[in-house]
């Protein structure tokens, strides 16, 4: 901590943090989910530039792949949607549609927990672990991202709107404790995955299932695909899958191989700070 670079990533990663809320206020979930599979991109980046790791054919081809996805989602997607205020999204919940979504969601994740304790020890444990853990963290963040969005709303119809009654209301604090909670538990879930299995293998694995994750969940909480035209249905679907195509081919190409880190260097304070700012840039990346 007594380290600036290392505050410098921090504050990195509490600002995308705070664009990412106020980018979900301002646009519909399904057209937001599926850029963030440019952070895939960002973490081949700035491993070259801060780790010295040489940016290979896969990495290059993945970009224009991802790039094009995401441009398709973009032009395609849903462009307007009305704010809800804390009532109205309360009834969201009630609808056919978001409770199919979610018990297949908690069935998905339930599997997935019960098979990462049924194969833990077992010889097929680190093949199967990264996509258990991945399928845990996303549909945890599926959830999770719903519910900012929600409270987003809430902050623009209350801010924006003047409907400010709605911080006198108990549901507005209801949404924000509970996506307290999902926060936690998909932050912890991710953090148990990277301690079990490498990241190079978890992270695309992971967004790939989250993008469709969030996209399923803006169609079923905030039925945003109900006035799609036929070009639409077509062409977004084609861009989330390109993009998951993307993200999936940086995840299953072999990792280059990298020399094992000489800890003695870590006794000189030059090194140790040369260490940190690895550190430091891979915990951005992340």
């Amino acid at each position: 901590m007594q380290r600036w670079r290392w505050w410098i990533g921090l504050v990195g990663v509490i600002m995308g943090g705070c664009f990412d809320s106020m980018a979900l206020g301002l646009a519909p979930l399904s057209n937001i989910a599926p850029l963030s599979g440019i952070t895939i991109l960002l973490n081949s980046l700035l491993a070259s530039f801060f780790l010295g790791e040489t940016i290979r054919v896969v990495e290059i081809v993945a970009t224009v792949v991802i790039f094009a996805g995401a441009t398709l989602t973009c032009i395609y997607g849903a462009h307007e949607e009305p704010p809800h205020s804390v009532d109205q999204l309360y009834d969201l919940f009630g609808q056919e549609s978001f409770i199919y979504y979610f018990v297949v969601l908690v069935t998905l994740v339930a599997v997935a927990l019960l098979s990462i304790k049924a194969v833990s020890g077992h010889a097929r444990e680190q093949s199967l672990s990264p996509f258990l853990y991945a399928v845990v963290a996303a549909g945890l963040g599926g959830l999770e991202i719903i519910l900012l969005k929600s409270v987003m709303e809430v902050l623009n119809t209350s801010l924006v709107g003047g409907q400010y009654h709605q911080f006198e209301e108990t549901k507005t604090y209801g949404l924000i404790a509970c996506l307290v909670v999902l926060a936690v538990a998909q932050l912890y879930s991710l953090n148990m995955g990277l301690a079990q299995c490498d990241a190079v293998r978890l992270l695309p694995v992971y967004q790939s299932l989250f993008i469709v994750n969030a996209v399923s969940g803006g169609a079923c909480y905030f039925n945003e695909f109900k006035d799609f035209t036929a070009e639409q249905w077509k062409m977004f679907p084609l861009g989330v899958l390109i993009v998951v195509a993307g993200a999936m081919l940086l995840g299953m190409s072999p990792a280059p191989a990298t020399p094992a880190p000489n800890f003695a260097e870590l006794e000189q304070p030059k090194k140790q700070e040369d260490h940190g700012v690895a550190y430091s840039s891979v915990a951005v990346a992340v």
